[in-house]
């Protein structure tokens, strides 16, 4: 799920680029358009692309960091992501039958119509489904969260601020137990240092970060428009999109997430088949913790590294559709208070799975 939130942020300003035109026609007229704009107007689009490819490296885009840097488009109110995956009849090493569903709901959505509007909000709704003969290992684990960004804007002819608040329980099916609930909260300026280069500099917290949950963390990005070909963003995480023509796209990110998933990679490479037809192969990885009742501050993490390859429709009304299948290998279930002390419970095999996820804007 973070690689497709990933994919989305770039693409939201390059449909924008596009306009209305379809397939591939679109992205070769969006390049020429670009080529042919003023320099206000490249101006206004590299910032808005920099903003993405800035938001592109903060995990939980709906409520972390990048709820507050992920630009919007005019028409769109709302954006929302949906699916999840599921890796059926696996066994554990120690031949213990176990199954397991991962289903995810995120959305955001601006109070008011503007391109950047001053109040955003958005959640994230996780839910880890485990059927398993492992003792210790819940059946059920949540991850929900709340947030709200808040757009200060301008405060001299090259800064722009702003914050986010939320909150988040991540539990093990006991809601009541009051040490799964977390606060969340980040404060970023963006620095415009020409027409294709910023600087994102920020302080966040998350109480169910991976590691060092109870520190509020800096990040530092420097972001690189080259062309409508090219963008790349460096420092504690680093990313690269590259679409040489317009049939082909690759991106590709590694470091550390401001948000909840602190250490993560991805790559992604797609094909445009037709119109609106897209093959891709993927890799991502995922860590995910959930606190467990009468534990204090110990948490069960849940990490996994997935290979897939799938395809992704797009229907006339902007909805996307994305499924396939992949391998999920160097899965584990963990006991500790971060990923730096963990104590194994479970090491699932490497096996097969399924993975669908919808998204749509409006």
């Amino acid at each position: 799920m973070y690689a497709m939130l990933t994919q989305c942020f770039l693409k939201d300003s390059f449909v924008r680029m596009r306009g209305n035109l379809p397939g591939s026609q679109g992205r070769l007229e969006g390049i020429i358009l670009m080529n042919q704009m003023s320099k206000h107007k490249r101006t206004i689009m590299a910032s808005a692309v920099l903003a993405s490819l800035a938001a592109s490296g903060m995990a939980q885009a709906e409520v972390g960091p990048g709820l507050l840097l992920k630009p919007w488009s005019e028409e769109t109110q709302v954006e929302t992501v949906n699916g999840g995956f599921t890796i059926f009849d696996n066994e554990t090493g120690q031949e213990e039958d176990i199954s397991i569903a991962y289903i995810s709901s995120s959305s955001r959505m601006k109070l008011d119509k503007y391109d950047q509007p001053k109040i955003s909000v958005g959640y994230t709704a996780n839910s880890l489904i485990v059927d398993s003969d492992v003792a210790g290992l819940p059946g059920g684990l949540n991850n929900y969260a709340v947030a709200m960004a808040y757009d200060i804007g301008q405060v001299s002819d090259d800064w722009r601020l702003g914050y986010t608040v939320g909150m988040g329980t991540a539990n093990d099916g006991h809601f009541q137990n009051t040490d799964s609930y977390y606060a969340m909260g980040s404060f970023a300026g963006t620095y415009m240092i020409d027409e294709q280069r910023s600087l994102v500099v920020g302080l966040t917290y998350d109480g169910n970060r991976d590691i060092l949950p109870d520190v509020p963390l800096p990040f530092v990005q420097f972001n690189h428009y080259v062309s409508p070909q090219l963008q790349y963003m460096l420092g504690f995480y680093n990313r690269v999109n590259w679409q040489p023509n317009e049939s082909f796209k690759l991106t590709a990110g590694s470091g550390l997430f401001p948000g909840g998933q602190i250490i993560g990679a991805d790559v992604k490479a797609s094909w445009l088949i037709s119109e609106r037809i897209e093959t891709f192969v993927s890799f991502e990885q995922m860590t995910e913790g959930f606190y467990k009742d009468d534990r204090d501050d110990r948490r069960l993490f849940y990490r996994f590294n997935a290979a897939k390859v799938g395809v992704n429709y797009t229907l006339e009304n902007g909805v996307n559709i994305e499924g396939g299948v992949g391998y999920a290998f160097n899965q584990s279930f963990s006991e500790g208070f971060d990923v730096r002390t963990l104590d194994k419970i479970a090491k699932p095999d490497d096996h097969a799975l399924l993975f669908l996820n919808v998204s749509a804007a409006f």
